[in-house]
């Protein structure tokens, strides 16, 4: 898969890193690989590169909703936008492509060698 850039690069390194053992067992199943794989294909699809689908978090909150032997859920919420180049802002704005999108997600940790990493479906970010 082509790398689109240093954002790509960067990004697929770093969740990974962020994902519990049980997530990367297997290189064939790799889900950092088939989220960003899916990513560039709607935004292919869309007639658009990669970089047209990266996003902008802000205001984020995390409220933990039970925590025990090393697993926690976690409510994740943030509000979302499209991030582009401030130069756009008013063309997008027109096109409807920078209103701001509550999202949330209720992610399942797993704490490994003492730092706490996702599991589940870690990128499953619905609208709220």
């Amino acid at each position: 898969m082509d790398s689109g850039g240093k954002f790509l690069t960067f990004t697929s390194i770093t969740m990974a890193e962020r994902l519990c053992s049980e997530l990367r067992r297997t290189e064939a199943a790799d889900p950092t690989r088939a989220f960003l794989q899916r990513i560039g294909d709607e935004a292919r699809a869309l007639g658009f590169g990669f970089e047209y689908m990266k996003h902008q978090l802000f205001d984020v909150g995390t409220r933990t909703l039970s925590q025990q032997d090393g697993r926690a859920e976690v409510l994740f919420t943030a509000t979302r936008r499209r991030a582009i180049n401030p130069l756009f802002g008013p063309i997008g704005a027109v096109f409807d492509l920078t209103q701001p999108h509550r999202v949330e997600a209720t992610l399942q940790l797993q704490k490994e060698e003492g730092r706490w990493k996702v599991c589940g479906r870690p990128f499953a970010l619905k609208e709220s």
